[in-house]
């Protein structure tokens, strides 16, 4: 890292969603003077929208060492959910109880069959569920379920409850937080800041423009589901998914649209989620809708996260797109790895589209 000894922090960090905060907290364990900065407030934006799921298998087959990584990171969660609790005493919620992808149609069992190929490859466990097996796991699936994918090493976190742990894990550790302040170039933090590291997700390309990543919003709603029996599984049926919460609520989600930094709800797209819930799940249909809202994902050009040096004194850590929660206990060690060593970040690289 760039000596700067005149300089009140080692390392300035432009956003604090989760991956703002799990760098800070990174970098915090390892002795450094962190100024973690963010426009509104800390873990309100995509980190607050997303649904906590951690399913390597299902969002990144199409790369195997993006797919390896991934695999890394979730292996990761189950000591970073201990570390964290013990830190903050906040449970993050790591539930362990796997997911099942279901098919509707023919074209659903061969996708599944895909991807209980790509499991098996690369060591994972996975099982094909009949329709019989299906309903026995889950009686109210509906009888337009023809077979399942069941994924016992897919799982989940509460996402919030992690956004509530990391806050209080960097305040702890001694980071410096700064809510509601905009930062229109990372050349005002090098003022104070030995180097930069950009974390503003969707908004990422603003501060560096090496780097395109844009906003795709994902719409959400969750069901009070107190009156049926826990699910167990996270379910999904491409695209949609459900995540059953421990406070007796399902969260369901969720579009995928291009259309800019519109992070508002849309009567289209809550209709939607909800009569495709249904479809998957009938007795949805006599449970309230309590909350909706929508979040951008940082989406970069190839669907791979940005995460190394752009100059000599500018990082970024951004572009996770749906694998944010996911991604973050591996892009913590990566982005302290390569600030404090200057190591390589492979196919995380930023500069790979140079």
């Amino acid at each position: 890292m760039t000596s700067q000894n005149t300089l009140a922090y080692d390392v300035g960090i432009a956003g604090a969603g989760v991956i703002g905060l799990a760098i800070a907290r990174e970098l915090a364990l390892r002795g450094k003077k962190v100024l973690l900065v963010d426009k509104g407030k800390a873990g309100a934006q995509a980190s607050y929208a997303s649904g906590g799921m951690i399913r390597p298998i299902t969002e990144c087959e199409h790369n195997q060492e993006y797919l390896d990584s991934c695999m890394k990171s979730s292996e990761m969660y189950k000591q970073y959910a201990e570390d964290l609790k013990t830190e903050t005493g906040v449970d993050i919620e790591y539930r362990v109880s796997g997911h099942i992808k279901v098919a509707m149609t023919a074209e659903d069992e061969e996708y599944l069959k895909k991807k209980y190929e790509t499991a098996r490859k690369n060591g994972v466990a996975a099982e094909l569920l009949s329709k019989q097996d299906v309903k026995q796991r889950i009686p109210f699936f509906s009888d337009a379920i023809r077979m399942g994918l069941y994924l016992p090493n897919e799982h989940q976190v509460n996402n919030r409850k992690l956004v509530d742990a990391l806050l209080i894990a960097v305040k702890k550790n001694g980071v410096i937080l700064r809510e509601d302040m905009e930062v229109a170039d990372l050349s005002t933090l090098l003022d104070s800041c030995s180097v930069v590291i950009n974390c503003a997700g969707a908004w990422a390309s603003s501060l560096s423009s090496q780097i395109s990543v844009k906003p795709i919003r994902g719409q959400m709603i969750r069901f009070d589901v107190s009156s049926l029996d826990d699910l167990g599984y996270i379910i999904s049926h491409h695209p949609l998914y459900l995540i059953p919460r421990n406070d007796k609520t399902l969260v369901v989600g969720s579009t995928v649209e291009d259309v800019g930094f519109d992070s508002g709800v849309s009567k289209e797209g809550m209709s939607m989620l909800k009569s495709k819930a249904i479809a998957v799940l009938p007795e949805l249909a006599n449970c309230p809708i309590i909350e909706s809202w929508a979040g951008l994902r940082p989406k970069g050009e190839d669907y791979v996260p940005l995460i190394g040096k752009l100059s000599d004194r500018v990082f970024c850590a951004t572009g996770h797109y749906r694998n944010g929660i996911l991604l973050a206990p591996l892009t913590a060690q990566l982005a302290a790895d390569v600030i404090i060593d200057d190591t390589e970040t492979g196919i995380f690289d930023p500069r790979r589209f140079s």
